[in-house]
């Protein structure tokens, strides 16, 4: 599993390498594609990046340094077809190893590592829902398939374009509400704990961020930052040094906090006025970059 991690670290940097000497990555070279076709031509280039690869051959699972490229060029066109088109690629490699449960787990590790873990460039849920979704359907051992079902039920909660789960909080001075219970066009739902480095980094672009400061001075805007752990020392030694114009809070009944997936803090959720998620476990300036769009 070390190689395996090493091997994701580096995959950002190989992805885009034109010389890689893979078949799909080589064949639209040169070739001027016309801005009506390139979405048809991106998922037939990912539907069928895998034809071809004999995923029973056992000699595979040794060859890491050289699949590695290879999966990361084809996350890498899964992800253009999702973030530019708004598309899920239909095939992925997870339907060539359905009756080989070595292969079926080996791939699936990777793919945790690149569309779960949250310090991978490819982090995307919605890309691994569809891989999970295969493997418990598989020849796969069933405690392998209870481990995919425990994922899948994280990743399914509170996806985009659902409704964020309501929950009471109780505020820095005592006042209870909910969630839904808050009135905003937008909604930023920042979990934080005020000890963590990146959290303070956060707290700062959002406490500053023009755009921000306007849209919640104008109403427009409410800021959740929801303390979610039960240790209350953090909490108390920074007790009033968060922004006025926020929701500083914790949960009211922390067993509410098995509603949301945290599998890393700071996590920043963007809400609609209907409390409907618009982006999901999402950095500060993407968010920003959605206000923005939104002002102009």
């Amino acid at each position: 599993m070390k190689k395996l991690l090493l091997f994701i670290s580096i995959i950002i940097a190989v992805a885009s390498c034109s010389n890689s000497g893979n078949k799909a990555g080589n064949s639209h070279q040169g070739i001027q594609i016309p801005e009506a076709d390139k979405k048809a031509h991106l998922m037939n280039m990912a539907n069928g990046f895998w034809y071809g690869i004999d995923f029973s051959d056992s000699t595979l699972f040794e060859q890491e340094q050289q699949f590695m490229p290879a999966f990361a060029q084809w996350a890498d066109m899964a992800l253009a077809l999702y973030y530019e088109y708004g598309e899920i690629v239909s095939k992925t490699p997870v339907e060539l190893t359905m009756n080989n449960s070595k292969a079926l787990v080996w791939l699936m590790n990777i793919a945790d590592e690149c569309f779960r873990n949250p310090n991978s460039p490819f982090r995307c849920e919605e890309l691994y829902i569809p891989m999970l979704e295969a493997a418990i359907n598989s020849n796969a051992d069933d405690l392998y398939k209870e481990v995919y079902q425990e994922r899948l039920a994280k990743a399914l909660k509170n996806r985009k374009g659902t409704a964020a789960a309501d929950f009471s909080y109780i505020t820095e001075n005592g006042e209870t509400g909910t969630l839904h219970g808050i009135h905003a066009k937008h909604t930023i739902l920042y979990f934080f704990n005020p000890d963590c480095h990146d959290c303070a980094r956060v707290s700062e672009i959002i406490g500053n961020d023009s755009t921000i400061r306007e849209m919640a001075g104008s109403k427009q805007l409410s800021v959740l930052a929801l303390y979610p752990d039960k240790d209350m020392t953090a909490w108390n030694k920074h007790f009033g040094k968060w922004p006025k114009e926020w929701i500083t809070a914790r949960y009211a009944d922390l067993a509410e906090k098995e509603k949301y997936d945290l599998p890393a803090i700071p996590n920043i959720y963007l809400l609609d006025e209907n409390k409907t998620v618009v982006l999901k476990d999402a950095a500060i300036e993407e968010i920003i970059d959605h206000l923005n769009s939104r002002t102009k």
